[in-house]
C-alpha cells in the first residue's frame, strides 16, 4: 500500500528547553546533570507558523509519487483526499519533543509508564504529570550499560496535533519526532536536513534534536551535542543547507543532493523495506493512551472466537479462485505449492486437526460446523459466496483487501479500468442477494483501485 508522509508545520516553543541538553560523542545521553530544569511548555499553542511537508511514496515500486508543502495548518485539508487507503505516517516538529535515555534496573519493562517518568523527573522542569512519555516497542531497560530511549512531548502538543487530524479526516498511527526522519548516523557522522527556518539533525540512533536557523547560529551544534575532541565529525547536509554554510563550522559538513525536502525519508524507506510501518530506530508517539484505536480494535479481534471462521473464509475465497490469484500476482508458483500454503492456512486456522486427507472437503465440514454458531459468521460467507459469478464476468479484478465489519464486507480492489469495476458491481447485484455498492476510486499507473461495499438483501 502507498504511504503518505507528512511533516507537521512547527509551532510555538511548546516543547523548547530553557536549558539545551546534550549527547555525547558515543551517542549515549548525558542529559543527566545537564538538563536540570528543562521545560516542556505545556500551556504554549503548537499551532503552525512554518511550513509543513507531504510526500507520497510507492514502497513496492520505491517510487515518489507526489508531494507538496502546506502554508499552515488550515491546508491539512488539502491531504484529506490523499490520505485515503494510504498509510499514514506523521513526523511532528523535534523543536516539541525532548530526546533523552532513562536508567532504569533490568527486568522493569512491565513497569515502564511507572518508572520512567519518574526516572526523569528531576530532569524536568515541568510536572510530569502533563507530559507524555514513549520509548521504542520492545525496548528492554538494561541498566547503566544499556540505558532506555525516552521521547518526552507535552500531552497538550499530543492533544493538538490529534485534533489537527481529525478535524481533516485523516488517520495516522504513527507520530515520530521528525530528527527520525534522517538515516541513523555511523560513529564520527552527523545527518542534518533543513525545512524552511527549521533544522534537524540526528546526531546517533536515538539522539537528535530540531532548532530554528538563529539559535544554531547563535549556540553552534556544540550548543545542543558534545563533538568528539580527538577527530572532526563529517555531517552531510541534505537539503537546502548550502555547502559550505557557516551553520555548521565546527564539522566538516558534506552536501547530499534531495529531490524533494521530504525525499530523504521515502531513501530511508528503501533502505528499509519490510520494517515499516514501525520503523526499525525511530520511537512512535502514539503508544500507551494515545495509542491508535484501530491498532486497538485490531489487537482485540485476534482473540474473537470467529477469528477461524473469518480465516476460512478467507481460504475459501483463496481456493475459489486460485488459478486468477497465480496468474494475478505472477510468483509462478505450481499447484503443488498452493495446495500447501491451502493446507498451512487451514492447520493455522483449525491447529487442532491431527491429519488432513482432502483439504477441501475438510474444510467445508469445518464450515458448515461453524455457521452454526450465529447469523453473523454466516452472513459474510454468505455473501462471499454471492460474488463468484461478479469475479468471473470480471476476471481482471483483483481483491487486495477483504474486510467484515457493521454487517456489510468491504473489498479493496484493483482492476485494468473503471469498466470492469462496474461490470463486477452490475453482476454481482444481478443475483438479487446482495447489493454492492461502489466506493472511492482512483486511477493508479497500471490501472484503478476502488472498494466496493457488499451488504446482503
Amino acid at each position: 500500500m502507498e504511504q503518505l508522509f507528512i511533516r507537521l508545520p512547527s509551532g510555538d516553543d511548546v516543547a523548547r528547553g530553557s536549558t539545551t541538553g546534550k549527547t555525547s560523542p558515543d551517542g549515549n545521553a548525558s542529559t543527566r546533570g545537564r538538563t536540570t530544569g528543562y521545560n516542556v511548555d505545556t500551556d504554549a499553542d503548537p499551532r503552525g507558523r512554518t511550513t509543513g511537508y507531504w510526500l507520497i511514496w510507492n514502497p513496492q515500486q520505491r517510487e515518489l509519487i507526489a508531494s507538496g508543502e502546506l502554508a499552515g495548518v488550515d491546508e491539512l485539508s488539502q491531504l484529506e483526499e490523499r490520505a485515503r487507503h494510504r498509510d499514514v505516517i506523521v513526523f511532528v516538529p523535534g523543536q516539541d519533543v525532548l530526546l533523552t535515555k532513562a536508567v532504569l534496573p533490568v527486568g522493569s519493562q512491565r513497569l515502564l509508564p511507572q518508572l520512567v517518568p519518574n526516572a526523569l523527573e528531576d530532569e524536568l522542569a515541568s510536572d510530569i504529570n502533563d507530559l507524555h512519555f514513549a520509548w521504542p516497542a520492545g525496548a528492554k531497560p538494561g541498566g547503566v550499560e544499556k540505558p532506555l530511549p525516552v521521547a518526552v512531548v507535552a500531552h497538550s502538543a499530543m492533544q493538538t496535533w490529534l485534533k489537527w487530524l481529525d478535524d481533516t479526516g485523516i488517520d495516522a498511527d504513527e507520530f515520530y519526532p521528525d530528527v527520525f526522519m534522517l538515516p541513523v548516523p555511523a560513529e564520527n557522522q552527523l545527518f542534518a536536513l533543513q525545512l524552511g527556518d527549521d533544522i534537524i539533525v540526528r546526531t546517533g540512533a536515538w539522539d537528535g534534536f530540531a532548532t530554528d536557523v538563529s539559535t544554531l547560529h547563535e549556540m553552534g551544534l556544540s550548543g545542543f551535542t558534545e563533538l568528539p575532541s580527538a577527530t572532526t565529525p563529517v555531517l552531510t547536509c541534505f537539503g537546502q543547507i548550502p555547502k559550505g554554510s557557516d551553520l555548521f563550522t565546527e564539522v566538516t559538513c558534506e552536501q547530499a543532493d534531495i529531490e524533494v525536502p521530504l525525499s530523504i525519508v521515502a531513501k530511508e524507506q528503501a533502505q528499509q523495506m519490510g520494517l515499516t510501518p514501525g520503523r526499525s530506530q525511530a520511537i512512535n508517539l502514539r503508544q500507551q493512551q494515545y495509542r491508535s484505536a484501530r491498532k486497538r480494535r485490531k489487537a482485540s479481534i485476534t482473540n474473537l472466537p470467529w477469528k477461524p471462521a473469518a480465516v476460512a473464509a478467507a481460504l475459501l475465497l483463496v481456493i475459489g479462485y486460485s488459478s486468477q490469484i497465480i496468474e494475478y500476482i505472477k510468483l509462478g508458483q505450481q499447484s503443488a505449492a498452493l495446495e500447501q500454503a491451502i493446507e498451512q492456512t487451514y492447520r493455522t486456522a483449525f491447529p487442532d486437526t491431527q491429519r488432513i486427507v482432502n483439504v477441501r472437503a475438510q474444510l467445508r465440514a469445518q464450515m458448515n460446523e461453524v455457521e452454526g454458531v450465529s447469523p453473523f459468521i454466516n452472513s459474510p460467507l454468505m455473501m462471499l459466496s454471492q460474488l463468484e459469478p461478479a469475479f468471473k464476468a470480471a476476471s481482471d479484478v483483483q481483491l487486495e483487501l477483504l474486510r467484515f465489519e457493521k454487517g456489510q464486507l468491504r473489498l479493496q480492489t484493483r482492476a485494468n479500468n473503471f469498466a470492469s469495476l462496474e461490470t463486477f458491481r452490475s453482476v454481482a447485484n444481478s443475483g438479487g442477494l446482495v447489493t454492492v455498492e461502489q466506493g472511492p476510486v482512483s486511477n493508479q499507473p497500471n490501472g484503478v483501485t476502488g472498494t466496493l461495499l457488499v451488504r446482503a438483501n
